[in-house]
């Protein structure tokens, strides 16, 4: 499992906005965000991440703080293990979520 952080925020729309788009009702919030990135939220106020496990997409993150941590993740690749995995390197990162 590989966590990626992305401050650049072209990079991580080219990632996660397919991946959103496939299940476009249930991940708007995050694909409404993505379009406002380009006009006016600084990537300095930003959290964004993807979790790739064997070379595919398995968690897309985003956080506009102060609000919550919004995730997205793909039901046929996602396991326990990942979540967990996912869950302590936020962790050990230090990441504040509300």
């Amino acid at each position: 499992m590989k966590l990626t952080e992305y401050r650049d925020r072209s990079r991580f729309i080219e990632i996660a906005e397919p991946f959103l788009l496939r299940k476009e009702a249930e991940n708007n919030l995050m694909l409404g965000l993505i379009g406002a990135f380009k006009r006016t939220i600084p990537a300095a106020d930003v959290y964004t991440a993807a979790v790739v496990e064997d070379g595919v997409l398995a968690i897309t993150m985003l956080m506009t703080p102060p609000h919550h941590l919004i995730l997205s993740f793909n039901e046929d690749g996602m396991t326990e293990t990942i979540l967990l995995e996912t869950v302590r390197a936020i962790v050990k990162k230090g990441l504040h979520i509300p």
